[in-house]
């Protein structure tokens, strides 16, 4: 887990507490009924108040400086977006590409080798 690397000894508890909680959640050890069912309660710190906005809020305190910092390749080592389905994935990740100030580049690519002349 990403979560298990800490910079100082004031981030590893914090970073151990988070790792933990989602852990539980993951593992079906929070207040769940017979349907799997409950209610989580987030950590106010947690939380994205700016509703107009959410996903650029999120994106900002993910990546902070984004723009500034996209083409370093270790850029997005130190954070992450969890999505809990793959539409949300999705959405993030082309609410991310929309940002990026340049044209899209499509490449191409087969399967399968292609047959060339002398193998005829």
């Amino acid at each position: 887990m990403r979560l298990n690397i800490a910079k100082s000894n004031d981030n590893a508890k914090a970073i151990k507490d988070f790792a933990d909680w989602i852990l539980k959640i993951g593992d079906g050890h929070m207040n769940f009924n017979e349907n799997d069912e409950g209610n989580i309660e987030i950590p106010k710190e947690l939380l994205i108040d700016d509703n107009d906005s959410a996903l650029q809020s999120l994106v900002n305190f993910v990546y902070p400086e984004f723009l500034l910092n996209m083409r370093n390749p270790n850029f997005f080592y130190d954070g992450a977006i969890l999505c809990p389905i793959t539409d949300s994935v999705e959405l993030v990740n082309e609410f991310i590409l929309s940002l990026i100030p340049s044209e899209e580049e499509i490449y191409l690519s087969f399967d399968t080798p292609c047959q060339s002349d002398e193998d005829q």
